[in-house]
This record gives C-alpha cells, sequence and structure tokens, in this order.
C-alpha cells in the first residue's frame, strides 16, 4: 500500500513551501509515511492546488512568492470546499503576532521551523487524519 489510508480513503497533504530542499524532505518524509503528496512552490500554486484536489491536510509556508501564506489562509478559509482542511503552518516567522495572525484566520497548528522536528510535523498530520 502506498498511500495512507484508513478504511478506503486515501489521505492526501498539500507541502506549499517554496524553498526546494525542504519541500523534497518533507515530500520524501511523508510519503515514507505512506501519504500521497501534491507539492506547490508558490502561494497561486497552493489555492489552484487546494481548489481543484482533494486535499486533506496543507502544510503551509508564510513567506512564499506570488502570494503569501496569509493570503493563502484568507483564500481557502473563504472557500466552502476548502475552509474545513486542517493547515499547518510551518514557518520561519516566529512573532507572536504573526503566530496570532494565523492562528486569528483560522489555522490548525503553527510551528516554527527552527524549533520543531519533521517527526512532530507528521505527528500532527497523523492525528489529524485519524480523526477523519
Amino acid at each position: 500500500m502506498s498511500e495512507k489510508e484508513i478504511g478506503t480513503k486515501q489521505y492526501t497533504v498539500l507541502v506549499a513551501e517554496d524553498d526546494s530542499f525542504l519541500s523534497r524532505v518533507l515530500v520524501d518524509k511523508l510519503e515514507k509515511e505512506h501519504f500521497r503528496v501534491m507539492t506547490a512552490f508558490d502561494g497561486e500554486e497552493a489555492v489552484q492546488k487546494v481548489i481543484e484536489g482533494d486535499i486533506d491536510v496543507i502544510i503551509l509556508d508564510i513567506i512564499m512568492p506570488k502570494k503569501n501564506g496569509f493570503d493563502v489562509i484568507d483564500i481557502i478559509k473563504n472557500n466552502p470546499k476548502a475552509k474545513l482542511i486542517p493547515i499547518i503552518v510551518l514557518s520561519n516567522l516566529g512573532q507572536d503576532s504573526d503566530v496570532e495572525m494565523a492562528k486569528a484566520k483560522g489555522v490548525t497548528d503553527y510551528f516554527i521551523k527552527s524549533n520543531i522536528s519533521l517527526t512532530s510535523v507528521i505527528d500532527k498530520i497523523n492525528e489529524y487524519v485519524n480523526k477523519k
């Protein structure tokens, strides 16, 4: 089985990260955990993939080209089809004001890249898909 399945549902994670190295590391780790993974390297691509796809969890950077993560959050949370998708922010922005703004916009979790392990991110994703 190559995809994370509980019952008959295949779980898909969107990794919206413009750093190609970090994106690849996240994709590799998620694929080893048997998730189906989609990637987006800018905010516009992330929005498009969320609207077009069947995404179960989003990992979202804040500083990205074309649309920043805050704009992406606003668009997703205002889309009836996508507004309930859990969003995990993984960002270098660690100011309290950034975290508070993201949480006020509806993100599920906010992690600072330098303070978090990939295992913790995977554990959080598993927590969300196991609730479905």
